[in-house]
């Protein structure tokens, strides 16, 4: 697949104890996985260092993101807090 807007899009909504089993499964994922939308029940003011703290943990490019965003194959993006 060339690189572009995902085929398919993992979604995953979490609440307490997601950050962990989040950080778990990004970590796992492969580098050319299907892009991903992750909803952590997290405040506003946490979730750009959320995103931030995934990035390092997973071979997927992970970041906060924002208003009109495509999700593209190998990117997870983490809605923003609140």
């Amino acid at each position: 697949m060339l690189f572009g807007i995902a085929d398919a899009v993992i979604t995953i909504c979490a609440s307490i104890g997601g950050i962990e089993a989040i950080h778990q499964l990004l970590a796992d994922m492969p580098p050319d996985a299907s892009g991903m939308v992750i909803a952590q029940h997290i405040p506003e003011a946490f979730s750009a260092s959320f995103a931030e703290r995934m990035n390092f943990a997973s071979e997927m490019n992970v970041y906060e993101a924002s208003d009109g965003q495509q999700i593209v194959a190998w990117d997870v993006c983490i809605v923003p807090g609140n």
